[in-house]
């Protein structure tokens, strides 16, 4: 007979029947013939949740680029820039001295946009100094030398939801220096690499909210396109491309000064949770008395977290992540992939997709918390954003236990 059954847990132990010692495995709930066991639910561990900023990211020659600046009261402030070169679009490049130069036009890519879509965004383009370089140390906090000298500084009121390419006309001192420059530099692309380093596109935006925008570098449209003229009036268009030959990174800034969750870094057991891409922040979340099942007379059938994330007025600008990612962490804060759960049986059942209509996240992590009761394996996880450096969305969850309403590890255990 199927019975409900909600164990009521003592301090840091819990009242569990006890019975004939069994050994405990892990048996898939779906097999389960509820006629033939007696199901007990549990769903009222104590749960312990902290924040932490996450790692610093590779954020090197991803599929899209962002650029921007946003602010959040319970984040603070969110910046974008990007490093990218640029490339000949074909070798021995001759730019004759008699060319007269009409315009320098950079052209960028709109793919998508994170933020108010109505601020004024300002932008800032320079000439990098030095290589832009892919090793083993680069990551999205990753600065290069720059030109103060502005190529470009100027305001717009961008519309990305139609908007759909920015153009900027550039000073003419980049096209002055191209032609008078040696020839030499033109020869093919690692000549003209080591000659041209790269643009620097950053924003100090500092409208209410705020906008990020996400670019497409890789499209052809984003290019720099020089325009000249001859005596003979013959008009002369030179592509540079960027392209997947290009080293492009994302630079992310995150400044919580200001913000809400300044406070809760050092607070080990937080009623809220945040949880920021755009490398940002992680909830780290731990199970302090999961490890008394382990001598208990219980199976584990089924396991699955839920995370009650918080609805706020920013919703329609700063959306919540359509879905999170969930790891164990050791001793040492390595994170380790749930690779039974997530790899073996398949995305569909491990989840971590928004449920908009329950307001959480859920997760089926039956392996792991056996892995965890059997094996003593670490009971801690994090939740984060999934491909961070890509996605600046952020979240709030709640963890209001006196409300019923915080987290839960749902145990469906046979006796």
């Amino acid at each position: 007979m199927l019975k409900n059954l909600f164990l009521l847990f003592v301090l840091t132990g819990f009242t569990i029947f006890i019975g004939c010692k069994k050994e405990s495995n892990l048996i898939g709930y779906s097999v389960i013939d509820p006629n033939e066991l007696e199901i007990l639910y549990l769903d009222n561990l104590p749960v312990n949740l902290s924040i932490i900023k996450e790692d610093s990211l590779s954020s090197f020659n991803t599929p899209t680029s962002y650029l921007g600046k946003i602010y959040d009261e319970n984040f603070g402030y969110t910046k974008a820039s990007i490093y990218t070169e640029i490339r000949l679009s074909n070798s021995n490049v001759n730019f004759n001295e008699s060319l007269i130069i009409d315009s320098v036009v950079l052209s960028l890519k709109i793919a998508d946009f994170y933020g108010d879509s109505l601020s004024n965004f300002d932008i800032n383009v320079n000439q990098v100094l030095e290589n832009i370089e892919n090793d083993d140390n680069t990551f999205s906090d990753q600065n290069y030398l720059f030109d103060n000298q502005f190529l470009y500084q100027g305001n717009h009121l961008i519309t990305p939801n139609s908007e759909k390419t920015i153009k900027l006309k550039l000073d003419n001192l980049i096209a002055e220096s191209f032609i008078n420059s040696d020839s030499s530099n033109f020869a093919d692309n690692s000549s003209f690499r080591n000659f041209f380093n790269g643009l620097y596109l950053s924003s100090n935006n500092n409208s209410d909210n705020g906008l990020l925008l996400e670019l497409d570098l890789l499209s052809t449209e984003s290019k720099l396109s020089m325009y000249f003229h001859s005596n003979d009036l013959d008009t002369i268009i030179y592509d540079f491309q960027i392209n997947s030959s290009c080293n492009r990174l994302t630079n992310w800034e995150n400044d919580y000064s200001n913000s809400q969750v300044n406070e809760q870094f050092l607070n080990d057991n937080l009623s809220l949770g945040y949880i920021q891409g755009g490398a940002g922040i992680r909830s780290k979340i731990n199970f302090p008395t999961i490890y008394n099942l382990k001598d208990s007379n219980f199976v584990i059938n089924k396991a699955e977290i839920i995370i009650p994330y918080m609805s706020n007025n920013l919703d329609s600008i700063f959306p919540p992540p359509n879905n999170l990612g969930l790891a164990a962490i050791d001793d040492e804060e390595n994170l380790s992939l749930l690779y039974e759960d997530q790899s073996i049986q398949g995305s569909s059942y491990f989840d971590g997709n928004i449920n908009v209509s329950n307001k959480n996240y859920k997760f089926n992590i039956s392996r792991y918390i056996h892995d965890v009761v059997e094996n003593d394996r670490s009971s801690t996880l994090i939740v984060y954003v999934p491909y961070s450096v890509t996605n600046p969305n952020r979240v709030i969850i709640n963890n209001f236990h006196q409300d019923s309403i915080g987290i839960k590890l749902k145990l469906y255990l046979s006796r």
